[in-house]
């Protein structure tokens, strides 16, 4: 029997950003599956992806928001994520100066019932909402954390048009104060 985890790459719209739909292989005892397989996460990134770390999120109420994140420079992350329990909308915003998907954005909805993943490439901010109580998140990253190379996007920034209005969000201190994003700043810091 031939063993493909990947019944489906389907993109975000933002260039290099998929979700992981893997497949099981089932029998009375239950499944077995291959959640990710490095050399195919590669060839979908056109980049090499290797695990430098894996981070663990646990958000107690619904409408828990962590992002928008993004490590620039040297620190990028490229991020593979998987809901373990509860539910939660994965946000992606392409911050890729030379992309072709520049400053849009997208979401998928994860859930353990559905086992899927979102692959991030690196230059994306990410944010995840969660919309069950007792959500817990699994990241799989490909670089280590550097505060200094550290930047965000507020859900309140202009940038996203309102699309969070019909939110009620509950974000961190930090995640809420970021400032607006101003373009020629942002360029800067890269």
């Amino acid at each position: 029997m031939r063993f493909d985890p990947w019944t489906s790459v389907d993109g975000f719209e933002i260039k290099n950003a998929f979700e992981i739909s893997p497949e099981f292989l089932e029998d009375k005892r239950g499944f077995f599956s291959r959640l990710a397989d490095v050399d195919i996460i590669s060839e979908n990134l056109d980049y090499k992806f290797e695990i430098s770390q894996i981070n663990n999120s646990f958000s107690v109420t619904k409408n828990t928001f962590r992002g928008f994140h993004i490590q620039l420079g040297e620190y990028a992350e490229t991020k593979v994520v998987r809901c373990i329990r509860g539910t939660c909308i994965d946000f992606i915003l392409d911050l890729r100066v030379s992309s072709p998907t520049f400053l849009k954005y997208g979401k998928l909805e994860l859930t353990p019932e559905k086992r899927n993943l979102a692959c991030l490439p690196k230059g994306c901010a990410h944010g995840i909402l969660t919309t069950s109580p007792n959500t817990e998140v699994i990241y799989f990253v490909d670089n280590s954390y550097n505060p200094h190379s550290e930047f965000g996007l507020s859900v309140s920034d202009s940038i996203f048009n309102g699309f969070f209005d019909n939110y009620e969000i509950l974000a961190s201190s930090k995640d809420s104060s970021w400032p607006d994003f101003n373009l020629e700043k942002f360029k800067k810091l890269l």
